[in-house]
């Protein structure tokens, strides 16, 4: 019994994994977007990036579903070398009032080689993303 149980977990799990893409996919264009969702991009970004520069050197921002938004941006700040966090105190979406939602905020210092790496790795995925181009319909 527990052999056909493992098997069964085995094929379900590969049969549900055909369905995943093998590249990232690139975000729609924010400015698309209408009704709540969009009022909801216009105030979590500007949230998420306190405090960041507007010509950062790499940055990256996650929305997870169910867990609290943050974002970090790797920059050069007066010949030095940072990576400054933002988490948000909760979950936006879910957030019972939005005003209260806080920034908590962390910059630590990195060396140069180590923020000459994290460019690479910017770059490098910023080439493996692949656009995908919408189907026309005939």
């Amino acid at each position: 019994m527990k052999k056909v149980s493992l098997i069964f977990t085995f094929l379900l799990t590969t049969l549900l994994s055909f369905g995943q893409s093998g590249h990232l996919i690139p975000a729609r264009d924010f400015n698309a977007y209408e009704g709540q969702l969009k009022g909801f991009y216009d105030k979590v970004f500007p949230l998420l990036h306190t405090g960041f520069s507007q010509n950062p050197y790499a940055r990256y921002a996650s929305m997870p579903s169910f867990d609290s938004e943050y974002a970090f941006s790797v920059e050069k700040i007066d010949g030095k070398y940072f990576i400054l966090s933002n988490t948000l105190s909760e979950n936006y979406w879910y957030a019972r009032n939005r005003m209260a939602v806080k920034v908590v905020t962390c910059k630590t210092e990195i060396d140069k080689g180590l923020y000459l790496k994290i460019g690479e790795l910017f770059r490098l995925l910023a080439n493996q993303t692949k656009a995908r181009v919408p189907k026309k319909n005939p």
